[in-house]
């Protein structure tokens, strides 16, 4: 599921999921988009930069690890003019203030339909 920039014209998500870059990645696909995983978070603002991905997924369900998954990932974004989407756990919505303050531009909660990622992805 990990890969590098996607083909002409499609449209890409880099998803950041140290636990479940796979699941994400195919529920990526499963809404037409491109879908470029990665697990560690050393590299990623780097990969996402050459992955030409319009939006950034990371996965903060395995506890707020802000300083490690988010703070490095919000410059490269504004750089690129993507967005930048957080998956938490519906349990911890009272963190998604803090997310959003922090860069993040939109969020998702888990569990999650196939529609509202979709709908998510798709800005709607």
């Amino acid at each position: 599921m990990s890969g590098s920039a996607a083909p002409d014209g499609q449209r890409s998500v880099f998803i950041l999921s140290p636990h479940d870059r796979d699941r994400l990645c195919h529920a990526v696909q499963a809404a037409g988009w491109h879908a470029i995983g990665a697990r560690r978070s050393s590299d990623a603002p780097q990969r996402y930069l050459r992955s030409e991905a319009q939006i950034v997924l990371i996965d903060m369900r395995e506890g707020p690890e802000l300083e490690k998954l988010l703070t490095p990932l919000v410059p490269a974004t504004v750089a690129g003019g993507g967005a930048l989407i957080v998956l938490v756990d519906a349990i911890d919505t009272g963190s998604i203030p803090a997310l959003l303050a922090a860069g993040a531009t939109h969020f998702l909660t888990e569990p999650f339909t196939q529609a509202s990622l979709t709908a998510t992805l798709s800005g709607r």
